[in-house]
């Protein structure tokens, strides 16, 4: 779980994510990315494992790709897949799911269609950055 409130210079944050993955699935431009950002500097400044991928410059089923996430990811509590929809397979994502399983996982996607599991505790939100509030909401 995820429950931050803070200011963040001129930024409200308010954000809160309940589950096990949580899909932020906002449209490009909505501050996923920024709010990634806020979170690795609040997490590392309590000395919380948090790790930010965003390996969107690598095609889609890339072996070592998968492989260098995996190591990246293993010994995380918070671990945040930016721009997931453009690396992440469905084969990675089980992956991730298997060998982080006490870990929470904040997955930024536009769409997740093709990805599969037996994991129950899944949740949609959206990002709002307006009036200099960063805020989540939940799609349920």
């Amino acid at each position: 779980m995820v429950d931050v409130g803070i200011r963040y210079g001129m930024v409200d944050v308010r954000v809160s994510f309940n589950n096990k993955i949580n899909f932020l699935n906002s449209t490009s431009g909505t501050g996923k990315s920024f709010l990634f950002a806020i979170l690795g500097e609040y997490y590392g400044e309590k000395g919380e494992s948090f790790v930010l991928v965003n390996e969107s410059s690598i095609p889609k089923n890339n072996i070592e790709l998968e492989d260098r996430i995996l190591g990246i990811v293993k010994d995380s509590h918070i671990i945040c897949l930016d721009n997931a929809d453009l690396y992440l397979t469905n084969s990675l994502y089980n992956n991730i799911l298997r060998n982080c399983a006490d870990s929470t996982l904040l997955i930024s996607m536009h769409r997740t269609i093709g990805l599969h599991s037996d994991e129950k505790d899944v949740g949609f939100y959206t990002i709002i950055y307006e009036d200099d509030k960063l805020m989540s909401r939940s799609q349920k």
